[in-house]
């Protein structure tokens, strides 16, 4: 035997009796023994056969599982066991069954798909799949995916481990009422939902020890349909959990795990779901279950949904559930932030737990909450904040200024100014957040300046400009957000594992290496791509509204790759 490896694949040569290789074929499958080693048999892809000579054929297999125990394989005698199977070759680890059909999910554009596989043979490591011709592109794609993945996953020397080795043990956990990790999991309307979901990532390539908690929402944010008239009407989609990339968490007993929060009718249960960030885990609460009241069931249906009771149910379980749900997980994290003023009740919640616990008073209780919490404030107007009626907050906070040894008016004025007016204020979550958090920021060096000016208040002895409110500079996940043929032209022409270091100027050196058709080629690609895509939406919603195929055809044909194309997109917000 011997042996060269390739990409992904490494390849042995064996010499054989031709009557044996005459039972063979190129593409067919063969299990190869490696005897006198530990090394476990391989399947292994026959990519050619030779000639045969005085009796013997050389012939070249391809693996694709590489490991110390092969590495280290030089000349060794293998013993061949003949299959007669053919198909494609995918790690078991790929492999789902969703309602008895096995099958894997694939990626088509940005959509996850289930598709399914029929298994011809399988082995402890790999299946081998009978697929028509043409199709078993995806499941290559998946087995690539898979090995990088792999890799990532089993990676110990991230940026955190090497700038923080003494802070291993040390816990964030994250709170946000959105995150959009990609369009296959709708529970994000915008922006806030498109930073939540680019810190768990970031977080994931840089080993940061981070755990995130959020609310699952079976119905997601509203759709947007734009009528004949010009008009958006909105259109409720339930989300099918079988198809999302969500996993039930169990409790020891292998059941579902719930935990729960108390509300004025009856006790919520929260059923609880896992998402796979790469090394981040992010768990999300689900009301819809049998254990609760038709009423209580459909709080986590929409992000955003309902009236102000509605809202303060949700923002009550995603702070004060939450942190229950990561105690309940045996998990105590060193840092709480909250990612805007929605999860701003896990203050209460974390000051009660305190209380009870440590036997300390209100405001000791505050400072050790101060110690541990961080809030980022990022819209300074009520779109961002959510004030609640006293009345409101006395119905679900009745019993807590007696456990906070504090009177009812000092209860409500935590959410407030100071000298507020308590007859026309109300519980303000950003105000509750910027009085407890030991750490508060805005998303820029501007907004941390205007974050100072408007909230100021809060602070009465202290200039306006120099309230406690410092700012961070928002980035983004760049390989979330980089087109897949400009991430093969930075692969190429840019330093080895250039992603890993994108903050350094020298890594961008090299940029003017890329040779100015290939740039300009990538950028045809992408626009051609997204034309294709503009012209598809125009043509369905025109289609919706009923003009004729010429009139579509004539407006679609408009755009034109090659001239340059202006486009505007923008909502209108309070800010």
């Amino acid at each position: 035997m011997g042996k060269l490896v390739d990409a992904f694949n490494w390849y042995i040569l064996c010499v054989i009796d031709y009557k044996d290789a005459a039972s063979l074929k190129v593409g067919g499958k063969i299990t190869v023994e490696f005897t006198g080693t530990t090394a476990e048999p391989l399947l292994a892809d026959v990519v050619k056969i030779n000639d045969a000579a005085d009796g013997r054929t050389s012939i070249i297999l391809k693996c694709n599982l590489m490991n110390k125990k092969y590495a280290v394989l030089r000349k060794n005698p293998v013993k061949l066991i003949f299959n007669t199977y053919t198909g494609y070759q995918v790690n078991n680890k790929a492999v789902r069954e969703i309602n008895g059909q096995k099958g894997v999910y694939v990626l088509n554009g940005n959509i996850v798909k289930f598709k399914k596989i029929n298994i011809v043979y399988s082995d402890s490591e790999y299946s081998i799949c009978s697929v028509p011709d043409g199709e078993s592109g995806y499941l290559k794609q998946y087995d690539e995916i898979y090995t990088n993945f792999k890799n990532y996953m089993e990676s110990r020397n991230t940026w955190f481990t090497k700038k923080y080795p003494n802070n291993q043990k040390d816990l964030i956990a994250y709170f946000s009422a959105e995150y959009g990790l990609d369009e296959i999991l709708p529970i994000y309307s915008g922006g806030l939902g498109i930073l939540s979901g680019d810190h768990l990532k970031s977080a994931s390539d840089l080993g940061i020890p981070l755990v995130a908690v959020g609310l699952l929402y079976k119905k997601g944010f509203f759709h947007q349909i734009i009528n004949g008239y010009g008009q958006q009407y909105e259109e409720d989609r339930e989300n099918d959990i079988d198809t999302l990339p969500i996993y039930p968490v169990k409790d020891v007993e292998g059941k579902d795990l719930l935990v729960y929060v108390n509300m004025p009718k009856k006790r919520l249960y929260l059923k609880v779901w896992q998402v796979n960030v790469g090394r981040v885990k992010l768990y999300l609460m689900d009301s819809d279950i049998d254990a609760n009241i038709p009423e209580y069931r459909c709080i986590t249906a929409h992000l955003y949904g309902g009236n102000q009771e509605m809202r303060i149910q949700q923002e009550i379980v995603l702070g004060m559930a939450g942190t229950s749900l990561l105690k309940t997980l045996g998990l105590n994290p060193t840092v709480y932030h909250m990612n805007e003023g929605h999860s701003a009740f896990l203050i209460l919640e974390l000051m009660k737990n305190i209380i009870k616990e440590k036997q300390v008073s209100f405001d000791m209780a505050e400072e050790i909450v101060a110690a541990k919490t961080v809030f980022t404030t990022h819209t300074p107007v009520p779109a961002g904040n959510d004030i609640f009626p006293l009345s409101l907050v006395e119905t679900y906070f009745k019993d807590y200024w007696n456990r906070f040894s504090i009177t009812k008016e000092e209860f409500f004025r935590l959410g407030m100014k100071p000298n507020a007016d308590l007859s026309n204020t109300g519980f303000n979550m950003g105000i509750l957040a910027l009085k407890f958090s030991g750490k508060k920021n805005g998303v820029s060096k501007l907004h941390g300046a205007v974050s100072r000016e408007l909230f100021g208040e809060v602070w009465p002895n202290i200039a306006p400009n120099e309230a406690p409110i410092d700012y961070v500079t928002n980035g983004i996940h760049t390989c979330t957000w980089l087109a897949p043929n400009l991430k093969r032209l930075f692969n190429e022409y840019l330093k080895p594992y250039w992603q890993d270091d994108i903050k350094n100027d020298a890594t961008w050196q090299k940029i003017a290496d890329i040779p100015d058709q290939e740039l300009w080629n990538a950028h045809m690609e992408r626009k051609v791509k997204l034309l294709k895509l503009v012209k598809e939406n125009i043509t369905n919603r025109l289609k919706r509204e009923g003009y004729r195929y010429s009139d579509i055809n004539d407006i679609t044909s408009k755009l034109d790759p090659n001239a340059l194309t202006i486009g505007f997109s923008r909502r209108f917000a309070t800010y």
